[in-house]
């Protein structure tokens, strides 16, 4: 059976986890996605998540978020390894990174310096803030930018708690960050297929945050007011059919495994 993007060559120049999840997605729809890293490596490489480190040179995290691609290392301040970028910009049809607006012009990856070589390609970009107002330069990681200032902390965080409350899992920000991003990558791919027009995709994790959080926020500034605490907190239940409910024979402190059992006699809903 084939898949929606075969045929499809993606460069991504990016490390961590939030635009290396966008090329992951797109390397499971069929893209072929050919990762550039530096000769250090991703620092994701290296990442204690849970516990659990490197073993025997394989890092859970780091293959998470890069299965399905291919890989080569590239010194970009070296002009002979940035002409081996380019000669791959050449044959792409989608150039992803992650690197700040300074740093891809340090390295001869901004927009222009790009499209000088390949006119027609797709251009995406994820950051911290997005691509424009005055933290367009700055960086930002999920549970700081998207979790946190993104509202969603806050909201989910009772009111007599000691400290805010954390993500439930590590690059959870990142993660649905990297959809949003695929997504919008998948959209300019069908522009160009119709129309023949390339696109410049830009995308955020505080703008994927507030997304995910419009109807708080838009709701807090109509009614003039600060938005209501977390749902768990409220003395009645307004909806039942919106409500939280503990299933029999399963514990509110298990772990996120556990729910998954928990919870897999629940309906499904399959897509043709």
């Amino acid at each position: 059976m084939s898949k929606p993007l075969e045929g499809v060559r993606v460069v991504e120049l990016a490390m961590w986890a939030y635009v290396p999840s966008a090329a992951a997605v797109l390397a499971d729809w069929g893209a072929e996605v050919i990762k550039v890293e530096s000769p250090q490596g991703d620092p994701i490489r290296g990442l204690v998540n849970a516990g659990v480190g490197p073993m025997d040179g394989i890092t859970f995290t780091w293959e998470i978020f890069n299965r399905n691609k291919s890989g080569i290392a590239l010194d970009l301040t070296n002009p002979q390894a940035r002409e081996i970028l380019y000669q791959l910009v050449d044959q792409a049809d989608v150039f992803v990174t992650s690197l700040l607006p300074p740093v891809r012009t340090k390295l001869g990856v901004d927009l222009d310096q790009i499209r000088a070589r390949n006119p027609g390609i797709i251009y995406a970009a994820g950051t911290g803030q997005g691509a424009g107002g005055p933290e367009a330069d700055r960086g930002g990681y999920d549970s700081i930018t998207f979790w946190s200032r993104g509202s969603i902390s806050a909201s989910v965080t009772p009111a007599d708690y000691p400290r805010p409350v954390g993500m439930p899992a590590g690059a959870f920000g990142d993660s649905i960050s990297g959809m949003a991003l695929a997504g919008g990558i998948s959209a300019a791919l069908v522009r160009k297929a119709r129309t023949g027009e390339t696109s410049v995709v830009d995308g955020s994790l505080l703008g994927t945050a507030m997304w995910a959080m419009q109807m708080g926020i838009v709701g807090a500034a109509v009614a003039q007011a600060s938005p209501a605490g977390p749902a768990a907190a409220a003395p009645t239940v307004a909806n039942p059919l919106v409500s939280n409910y503990k299933l029999a024979g399963c514990s509110s402190h298990a772990s996120p495994l556990a729910a998954l059992r928990c919870g897999s006699g629940l309906p499904r809903l399959r897509l043709a």
